[in-house]
């Protein structure tokens, strides 16, 4: 019934289904003690939970404005740790409506985001990356939060970023660890994917750290179900530039055959033969046929030489290379429509924006 009266336009009007379900705070805002008590219980309630996610999903800026600073702002923190309230809070912080929302909660958050990390609730850390990478801002904000989380303090610390997220681990317990016996956390791993979609040059601490990193170290993570998502999504990022792509291409030269043999690893020789062009694509297609027997053999290396069409090249490499030039042109041809198609519609939000000045 909500999701139908948003639809309409009538789902904050004074009477509406939601007015009454919030016992009025639509319609007459002003502080009420009986009604702050009884919503801050449904925060709670394994039932009113449910119901106010997805109030957080359809409020207004103004509704949910003045739910954050009536319910949530100075309880966050415990919020956050809380079994049932603390995905209520998630909706909260990946529903923000502005930047200025956006950066208010990431304020209150940021003492806790060590504790939010170690202590099974990175959640809700990942609902403000979820909104920072929708509304295109808070990005500085978050990492700052992050490094203050992770117990990185000084510049070179930052270094061991990619590692701090991967292991979910702060960083003095990091470098006194045994690399080799560190398992990687899904959600340290699903975490990084979102830094890497943050706007602008968001993505770069993680490359950073990424290149500060031994090659041979983040080669194994291609062999590694968490590892390789983080690899996989780094190549396939829209965010990082093609030159940049290029360098951690240039790190798995000579072993995409023995990365195409692998349950994990053939999903990066895939995701790298996509952003790859024609010349390095026939690069990566020499060293998986000079090792043809080996890839032959394993059923992951086999898709992987159909999906790079080896024996068509094998046959006929002209045929192979004409085929591939049309994919690209293909490719630009949609990029520009979509780029195009896009550009007006940023025109026309500045002028709207000029005429309602």
């Amino acid at each position: 019934m909500l999701v139908l009266q948003s639809k309409k336009g009538t789902l904050e009007q004074p009477g509406s289904l939601l007015d009454k379900c919030l016992l009025n705070l639509v319609s007459d805002p002003t502080e009420n003690a009986r009604r702050d008590s009884a919503l801050k219980l449904m925060i709670d309630d394994i039932v009113g939970s449910h119901f106010l996610q997805k109030v957080m999903e359809l409020a207004s800026p103004k509704l949910l404005q003045t739910l954050f600073e009536r319910y949530f702002c100075g309880r966050l923190s415990v919020l956050s740790m809380h079994p049932i309230s603390n995905f209520v809070v998630q909706s909260l912080l990946s529903n923000a409506k502005n930047e200025r929302q956006l950066k208010t909660m990431i304020a209150e958050i940021q003492p806790t985001v060590g504790t939010l990390l170690f202590k099974q609730r990175p959640g809700v850390v990942r609902a403000l990356l979820d909104s920072c990478i929708r509304l295109r801002a808070g990005s500085v904000e978050i990492m700052n939060a992050l490094y203050s989380g992770l117990g990185i303090s000084a510049l070179d610390e930052r270094k061991e970023l990619i590692n701090l997220l991967a292991f979910l681990m702060p960083y003095k317990e990091f470098v006194n660890a045994d690399y080799d016996q560190l398992p990687f956390r899904i959600q340290g791993s699903l975490i990084i994917q979102l830094v890497l979609q943050l706007p602008g040059d968001g993505h770069e601490p993680i490359m950073n750290s990424f290149f500060a990193q031994a090659p041979d170290r983040m080669y194994s993570w291609c062999k590694d179900p968490s590892g390789s998502r983080i690899i996989e999504a780094i190549i396939s990022s829209e965010h990082i530039p093609l030159a940049t792509k290029r360098q951690v291409l240039d790190q798995y030269s000579n072993k995409y055959a023995d990365l195409a043999i692998n349950k994990y690893g053939s999903h990066i020789v895939d995701a790298c033969w996509k952003v790859s062009d024609m010349p390095y694509k026939e690069k990566i297609m020499i060293e998986l046929i000079q090792r043809e027997m080996l890839v032959q053999d394993s059923p992951f290396g086999r898709i992987v030489m159909r999906n790079c069409r080896v024996e068509q090249y094998k046959r006929r490499a002209d045929e192979w290379r004409e085929r591939e030039r049309s994919l690209q042109k293909g490719k630009r041809m949609f990029k520009d429509i979509f780029d195009s198609s896009s550009t007006p519609n940023k025109r026309s939000d500045k002028k709207s924006k000029k005429s309602k000045k």
